[in-house]
């Protein structure tokens, strides 16, 4: 398994010792990473399909891998004691589904009062098949002004793959064709 070096704008985490457990990880499970991560301070990314919790794992052991320091949206449920110590050191944020609370400003103001800052979140907001995706992704990077990092999980080639880097132009339609024809091919439900 070759990954790429991240760029000097990303924010990285870790050391050889994490980075070796991420890959040992990834290659025990038989999956591999595709692409290049954009050298870029500050990027949302989504991800799909999301069809099991083991994606969490893929994803975690990715970010690992690559040093990375990412964080990753995941429903409060997930953040009881003692679960939640490892949820949270691992990158995790919770969102309270149940509740009207301005996650989207929120999280808008953390990306501008941060230099850095990788947030990922899966765009379906569930395991299970959606007729529509979430579209809080989409309104936190506009309300942010930082772009949207295509991220795909091939669970056939068991391959994680950093694609396409969209910029919104603040036409949700328009943006949200393109990035539902870049996930065509690995919607396997």
């Amino acid at each position: 398994m070759i990954l790429t070096q991240l760029g000097p704008n990303v924010p990285k985490t870790g050391n050889i010792i994490s980075r070796f457990f991420g890959r040992s990880t990834l290659s025990l499970l038989g999956w591999k990473v595709d692409g290049d991560f954009p050298n870029t301070k500050k990027v949302i990314i989504i991800f799909a399909p999301h069809l099991s919790n083991w994606d969490a794992l893929y994803t975690i052991a990715t970010k690992i891998a690559l040093g990375l320091n990412a964080f990753w949206m995941a429903k409060s449920s997930l953040f009881f004691f003692p679960l939640g110590i490892l949820v949270r050191y691992l990158g995790g944020i919770p969102t309270y589904r149940n509740k009207k609370n301005g996650t989207v400003k929120q999280i808008a103001n953390e990306f501008e009062k941060r230099d850095h800052l990788v947030l990922a979140i899966a765009p379906e907001g569930t395991r299970s098949e959606v007729s529509r995706w979430k579209t809080g992704f989409y309104n936190i990077a506009v309300e942010a002004n930082v772009p949207i990092l295509l991220m795909y999980l091939d669970h056939k080639r068991k391959t994680l793959g950093f694609g396409k880097l969209l910029k919104p132009t603040n036409d949700i339609d328009k943006d949200m064709n393109i990035i539902k024809d870049f996930y065509k091919p690995y919607i396997y439900r």
